[in-house]
């Protein structure tokens, strides 16, 4: 029998940034373009004449008879700010750095291992070759 092992992964939402919401893509369409156009109508200067031609030209332009809220539920994490993937525990091994952590250390032994060994071999010889006179 071959089994498979996975592990929940929750990551923040990037469509929302956590947030669970998104601007309406209508909205955001028409607030671009409205803003763009109230930019080089008016220099940037928000009188009430041009706040309510730009409310005009909101109405002429809006595809709904009744506009939807500005902000709805993020349909990437369905308004939760997170979503939750199923990933092979190898792989989240390796994205929360284990393996290398790993890697590390016995790279770290494999070189104390080495030093005893040159240790051991320089006493063995020191060893063989007689007293030491002084």
């Amino acid at each position: 029998m071959r089994a498979r092992y996975l592990v929940r992964k929750i990551e923040t939402c990037a469509a929302c940034d956590g947030q669970g919401i998104v601007v309406n893509a209508d909205w955001q369409r028409i607030n671009e373009e409205n803003y763009a156009w109230m930019e080089a109508h008016t220099g940037g200067i928000f009188t009430d004449e041009a706040c309510a031609d730009w409310q005009n030209r909101i109405k002429a332009t809006w595809p709904y008879s009744d506009p939807p809220l500005e902000e709805e539920p993020c349909c990437e994490c369905e308004g939760d700010g997170e979503i939750e993937i199923w990933i092979p525990l190898v792989q989240a091994l390796q994205e929360s750095g284990v393996f290398a952590e790993i890697e590390t250390q016995s790279r770290r032994a494999l070189a104390h291992q080495a030093e005893i060994e040159d240790e051991i071999k320089a006493a063995t010889q020191q060893r063989q070759s007689g007293p030491t006179t002084w």
